[in-house]
């Protein structure tokens, strides 16, 4: 995971960004002598952190890395609120504004979200460089589900934060980027699959199929659905999302779909799994209806509606569909889960 040959000329070396690099400015990790690695938390976050303060991980324990990307994500992504919504002027010189071709007496406005998601590219430019293209993805994915979480009642103004809905937007844009972005790398570095194998549905189909009669043998049609349902969600990153890194997959999974239709759509909404096929598999919201109701091997319709009607502006029947009175029983139900 750690690239090798890469020792760092001196503490004090580091790049515009704070992060540490060698005499040739090339980033690099710092171990000690046990071949623990110290992510460095430095003050190029907007919040004020002690000197020195660093995450701590051997990275040939994956139980660490992954406890240590976490760390990472849950300081980064600390008041991601106040990150996404103010702004702050800089005074621009009559020399910058003849360079850059401005012409206005008045500050420039700078929103925060711009300089927020500048500093998580430096993070993945960092992390990309100094470890491999695997550990800046699991930090990306960990990264976006957070944040995607914190987005749904953002939109929604469910914790009463007025923010600009052009913030908001930007926010997803940069989201869908970078999805093509580490996309592209991945592909370049050949580990993973392109994006047209992420939806060849009828290759998992055949995959699921050929453990039906195992499954069949040792237990009962609710453990099979429920297990072949699970299967077909991990092909999609399931077990993946932020919201179940720390639940028992089996368990919670199981007890979703022992449930009817709209509570299923309400829970994998609230875990984010709904957001996660549709930014990365798919190109609008039909293909995500049409995917969703192919894993769940159920109505497309009937997906939609149940989809539509979580959205509070929703003009969709909420008599027919009613996903969104579950909202509650299913945040009651994962909070058990902790």
């Amino acid at each position: 995971m750690v690239k090798d040959k890469m020792e760092r000329h001196k503490l004090t070396d580091v790049d515009k960004s704070g992060f540490p690099i060698n005499k040739e400015g090339a980033h690099v990790s710092i171990l000690d002598k046990d071949g623990n690695c110290f992510l460095i938390i430095n003050n190029y976050l907007l919040e004020k952190y002690p000197e020195g303060l660093a995450v701590k991980f051997n990275p040939k324990k994956s139980l660490e890395v992954n406890q240590a990307l976490d760390t990472l994500v849950n300081i980064i992504t600390k008041d991601f609120d106040k990150h996404i919504s103010g702004e702050f002027s800089i005074d621009l010189t009559e020399e910058v504004k003849q360079e850059r071709n401005v012409y206005t007496e008045k500050p420039l406005i700078i929103p925060t979200v711009q300089t927020y998601f500048a500093r998580i590219e430096n993070w993945l430019n960092y992390l990309g460089n100094c470890y491999d293209v695997n550990f800046k993805v699991r930090f990306y994915v960990k990264f976006k589900n957070r944040i995607m979480q914190y987005l749904i009642p953002l939109e929604t103004n469910l914790n009463n934060h007025e923010i600009k809905k052009s913030y908001l937007k930007y926010c997803k844009i940069w989201i869908k980027n970078m999805d093509a972005a580490i996309r592209l790398e991945q592909e370049a570095k050949n580990n993973s699959p392109k994006e047209s194998d992420f939806n060849d549905t009828e290759k998992i189909d055949k995959e699921v199929a050929g453990i039906k009669p195992k499954l069949a043998d040792g237990g009962n049609k609710n453990k099979e659905k429920y297990e072949i349902i699970l299967l077909k969600l991990i092909k999609y990153k399931f077990d993946e999302l932020q919201m179940v890194s720390d639940v028992d997959l089996k368990i919670l999974v199981k007890h979703i779909f022992e449930n009817k239709q709209p509570y299923q759509i309400a829970y994998l909404n609230f875990l984010g799994f709904i957001d996660n096929i549709n930014d990365k598999y798919c190109n609008s919201k039909s293909e995500g209806y049409k995917l969703l109701a192919k894993i769940l091997d159920t109505n497309e319709r009937a997906i939609k509606g149940h989809i539509n009607v979580l959205n509070p502006i929703s003009k969709e029947d909420r008599k027919k569909y009613t996903s969104h009175l579950h909202k509650d029983n299913v945040q009651k139900h994962y909070q058990s889960l902790k």
